[in-house]
């Protein structure tokens, strides 16, 4: 490993190491849930507007599985659709309700509608490829189903790690 900004700040280079290894994310922000047979999980619920959505599909690069809804704010998804319709991503699982407008303009083959977090985990660990990511980024505020997007990644994790 190169650690030249360390080493031009004078920094220790141990702590340096230390500190890089033990980094962790913002909770709901790219937050590594864990990998779970064989499948990363990430919770990105944070993510409420879709080019927050596109920038975390965009830092993962193996996102297999993508989960996106939530409350209808008149925002333009357009640019949004385009963008997966043009994507790697996989499976796209769609809950109510701009999930469920956005759906309607996707090409894709494997794009499921759901009614529930249950629902979207459970058809997660169903189709999400080994080796590859789930990815919970709504693109839409959770308001109207959840208190906030904190309660929604909480369930989230929760249903992932089978604590429910």
């Amino acid at each position: 490993m190169h650690f030249g900004v360390s080493e031009i700040l004078e920094l220790d280079l141990d702590k340096t190491i230390q500190s890089i290894s033990e980094f962790k994310t913002l909770e709901h922000r790219l937050e590594l849930v864990g990998k779970y047979d064989n499948v990363f999980y990430y919770d990105n619920s944070i993510g409420t507007v879709p080019m927050a959505t596109i920038q975390a599909i965009k830092a993962l690069k193996n996102v297999d599985t993508l989960i996106i809804g939530g409350m209808d704010r008149g925002v333009d998804y357009i640019e949004f659709i385009n963008y997966l319709n043009n994507s790697d991503i996989n499976n796209i699982i769609c809950m109510p309700q701009t999930g469920h407008d956005i759906a309607k303009n996707l090409r894709k083959e494997k794009k499921y509608i759901v009614e529930t977090m249950e629902e979207a985990v459970n058809t997660a660990k169903q189709v999400t490829q080994k080796e590859k990511s789930c990815l919970l980024s709504p693109a839409a505020a959770s308001y109207g189903y959840f208190k906030n997007f904190e309660e929604k990644g909480d369930l989230y994790k929760r249903l992932v790690k089978n604590e429910l």
